[in-house]
């Protein structure tokens, strides 16, 4: 889910539901840059399970084929923050909770350099951004 810095920075209401893009390209120009902030890829079977009548999560259902646990946030002077969750929430301190408490991405930033998170100038050349990125 995504926190209220990261609907603002993608331009998404935060109180109704977004519409589908009409024209293919800005839907998939959007799908790229959400997928900025994280992601599981599912390979879809063509069947649901018989067991399965509804899903309220996709991933209580089916589970991800590949899942990204990485918590980012771009500082308006460049880059991206990234700070690995693939341990879990558990793991990490109390203060991880400013992450979804920050109200600017710069303010975000802070909590994950705070959380001895990794900075990296060009995003294109970030490791931990390759499967985000589709690279």
């Amino acid at each position: 889910m995504l926190t209220p810095v990261e609907m603002s920075s993608l331009g998404v209401n935060r109180f109704q539901d977004s519409d589908r893009a009409l024209e293919q390209a800005d839907e998939d120009a959007f799908c790229t840059r959400l997928r900025n902030y994280g992601a599981s890829f599912w390979e879809l079977p063509p069947r649901w399970p018989e067991h399965v009548n509804w899903c309220e999560e996709m991933d209580g259902c089916v589970k991800p084929k590949k899942e990204v646990r990485l918590e980012v946030g771009f500082p308006s002077s460049g880059g991206v923050w990234m700070l690995d969750t693939s341990q879990g929430w558990d793991k990490l301190p109390p203060k991880a909770a400013g992450l979804g408490n920050a109200l600017k991405m710069d303010e975000r930033c802070e909590v994950i350099k705070d959380l001895g998170g990794r900075f990296c100038e060009n995003v294109q050349e970030c490791p931990e951004m390759a499967a985000l990125l589709g690279m």
